[in-house]
C-alpha cells in the first residue's frame, strides 16, 4: 500500500508543514502505483479530440506523465522547481 506514514517524511519549512515522498524511485514508478494512477488513461484523455506536437511538463516530479506522453510520440519538454527531480 502506498501513501502509509512509513512512506512520508514530514517536516517544517517557513511554518508550514511539509511532506516529501522518500521511497524508491523504482517504487514510484512500480505498474502497481500506475495502475492506481490510471497513467495512460488520463493521457489518453487529455489527448482526446486535440493533435499537439508537443507538451510542457511542469512540476514533472519523476517523470511518468512525461514518459507517457513520449509514448504516443509527442515531443515532451519537463521541468520541476525540486532540485531532487
Amino acid at each position: 500500500m502506498y501513501g502509509g506514514q512509513e512512506d512520508f517524511q514530514i517536516g517544517k519549512k517557513n511554518n508550514m508543514v511539509e511532506r516529501r515522498y522518500k521511497a524508491a524511485i523504482e517504487r514510484l514508478l512500480s505498474p502497481e502505483r500506475v495502475a492506481m494512477l490510471e497513467v495512460e488513461q488520463l493521457v489518453d484523455l487529455g489527448l482526446e479530440g486535440i493533435h499537439i506536437k508537443s507538451v510542457l511538463d511542469a512540476g514533472m516530479g519523476n517523470g511518468i506523465f512525461t514518459e507517457h506522453f513520449a509514448q504516443k510520440q509527442i515531443s515532451v519538454s519537463g521541468v520541476d522547481p525540486n532540485p531532487a527531480c
